[in-house]
């Protein structure tokens, strides 16, 4: 459904009005004017809020503390992170299945660091340790 102006629904409550009392006064500053700019105010700071909620349920338009509840059990906030940066890490997190430590899990774990702004791992031939090693690169 798309989202409607406060001047549309105060039309469509006008409207009803019209529809209910035929011969009811509907000019400016009339009864049924003033109540129908009313509702219709009403009306739409509801439909503003609903969206807001929609918002939050969502990692990609989530903010502040609601944003912090999707990473609940999975990845926190660092002291001092932005939204956007802690929704780009918390959606790598969701998009990269934790594995018991696998090559995808290293440059996570080093991302919840403090200062860390990017993190790669080498790892079986890459790694200079050889198989069955790791190597994680961190640029700071």
């Amino acid at each position: 459904m798309p989202k409607k102006s406060l001047e549309q629904l105060q039309d469509e409550v006008l409207a009803a009005y019209r529809n209910k009392f035929p011969e009811g006064d509907q000019s400016s500053g009339a009864l049924l004017f003033i109540k129908s700019a009313v509702l219709s105010g009403v009306l739409w700071g509801v439909y503003e809020n609903q969206a807001w909620i929609l918002r939050q349920a969502f990692v990609s338009t989530a903010e502040g503390e609601y944003l912090d509840r999707h990473g609940y059990g999975r990845t926190s906030r660092l002291q001092g992170e932005d939204d956007e940066t802690y929704r780009a890490r918390l959606l790598e997190y969701i998009q990269q299945d934790p594995a018991g430590g696998n090559n995808f899990d290293y440059p996570i774990w080093a991302k919840e660091v403090a200062g860390v702004k990017a993190a790669y791992c080498l790892g079986g031939d890459l790694a200079p340790g050889g198989p069955g090693t790791v190597t994680v690169i961190i640029l700071a």
